[in-house]
């Protein structure tokens, strides 16, 4: 609640983006390591395989043995970068629906109309996410409809996950499909979001 009166404001947005842009770069540039050190270790294995007496041959494995653990090291690294990546996207979109359905629920509760513009806009938000960070979002939808967007959550939140199901299924069915430049897409980031008169309304 204290976020509030700070809800419209574009930088709150830039500062989720960052966060999400700097969990999938660090997941990234782990993954470009890790393939370096893979490299390392196939040329060790090969120059301990070729070395041609006993003594030269203990030095190389103690080099492939310091190339597999910095492989390890890596992979670990990997490992914990991308569960983080993980929680910092269920994190996300469970902080979107929550404050959804609140305002619905109030809305409800007030006999207001629940459609208002904040409404629409921070629903095109989740939307817009979800779209945008799409390579990311594909690995967790089974996770995201088994935990979040359960049979019981509000159809109107819901309606957000299914369309993104759609967007993800006509990119398999068609590759050359950019659901970055669908019409849907291209909706919830022309919309206005800043609009002060509707946050009171919430």
């Amino acid at each position: 609640p204290y976020m509030l009166p700070h809800f419209d404001r574009l930088y709150l947005w830039q500062m989720l983006d960052t966060t999400i842009k700097f969990c999938i770069k660090r997941c990234d540039r782990i993954k470009v390591e890790l393939e370096k050190s893979k490299l390392k270790l196939n040329d060790k294995k090969e120059q301990e395989a070729g070395a041609p007496d006993p003594d030269i041959a203990e030095k190389r494995k103690q080099l492939v043995q310091a190339a597999e653990e910095e492989v390890d090291h890596y992979v670990k690294l990997l490992e914990d970068a991308e569960r983080s990546q993980k929680e910092v996207f269920l994190i996300v979109v469970q902080r979107f629906i929550m404050i959804l359905t609140d305002h619905i629920v109030r809305s409800e509760q007030e006999s207001r109309y629940t459609q208002t513009l904040w409404f629409r806009c921070t629903r095109d938000r989740l939307r817009q996410t979800l779209v945008k960070y799409r390579r990311e979002v594909k690995r967790y939808m089974v996770t995201l409809q088994t935990l979040l967007f359960t049979p019981e959550i509000e159809p109107k939140n819901s309606g957000v996950f299914h369309s993104v199901q759609r967007l993800h299924r006509l990119s398999e069915d068609y590759p050359e499909f950019d659901p970055s430049r669908s019409s849907l897409h291209l909706r919830s980031i022309t919309r206005p979001f800043a609009v002060s008169d509707e946050i009171q309304e919430y």
